[in-house]
């Protein structure tokens, strides 16, 4: 009785290593001919004017690496000052903000995405917005004040596929990214949090940090990032 036992426990035991066993390798063995789909998706274009944006249009269109000129004036009688493109590469939602009349999407071709190694990383993307203050005895001394807000999830999606907030088309004649532009946009889309932030007076200064948490001051006009690790 007791043998009989412990051959049909065995028997359960082994029964359920081989279940167990075809669908751990049904979904971790890949097929030969797998390829990973780093298809372009785009999803919407806004369309902004005089700080507001007067138009929103929906795509959800696949691209892959075919590119093609979207002509944007079709169907579209306003007049605008900027859009951005919202779009997906290799499952990350990225921006892309342009001023011109058209659209070539995908912006890269497959030969012009980098495929990094190892991409270093912004880390953290402090914005510090000064705000001055008159004193309540003498209205020509001010309070200064600064706020500090990390605005990464905000700035992250404009840094582009090749992670350089596509410094790489400025060869090819596209706009670079603007920073005081990026941050108008910011503030359209985040009235709340960047409630104090004054463009025009640029009462701002941007800090990123790399994964190594070196310090880089954006003190130019332009945001720039290198991906490329320093040794």
């Amino acid at each position: 009785m007791y043998v009989l036992y412990l051959y049909t426990l065995s028997f359960i035991l082994f029964t359920l290593y081989n279940c167990f066993s075809k669908n751990r390798n049904k979904n971790t063995i890949k097929k030969l001919d797998y390829k990973k789909n780093y298809s372009f998706i785009i999803k919407n274009i806004e369309f902004f004017k005089n700080e507001k944006c007067i138009e929103f249009t929906n795509y959800n269109n696949n691209y892959y690496f075919k590119q093609s000129n979207i002509e944007l004036n079709v169907n579209f009688p306003y007049d605008y000052d900027f859009f951005v493109v919202n779009y997906i590469y290799d499952n990350k939602e990225y921006k892309y903000y342009s001023e011109n009349s058209f659209l070539t999407f995908p912006m890269y071709s497959s030969e012009q995405i980098k495929n990094y190694v190892y991409i270093n990383k912004i880390s953290s993307a402090k914005l510090l917005i000064t705000i001055n203050k008159k004193d309540e005895i003498s209205s020509k001394d001010k309070i200064t004040s600064v706020i500090e807000i990390d605005i990464l999830p905000m700035l992250v999606q404009f840094v582009g596929p090749n992670y350089n907030f596509y410094k790489d088309l400025e060869v090819l004649g596209s706009n670079v990214t603007s920073l005081n532009k990026i941050m108008t946009y910011l503030k359209l889309k985040n009235e709340i949090v960047l409630e104090k932030l004054d463009i025009e007076n640029k009462n701002y200064k941007l800090i990123l940090y790399d994964n190594f948490n070196n310090e880089y001051n954006i003190d130019s006009n332009y945001l720039t990032w290198n991906p490329e690790l320093k040794l």
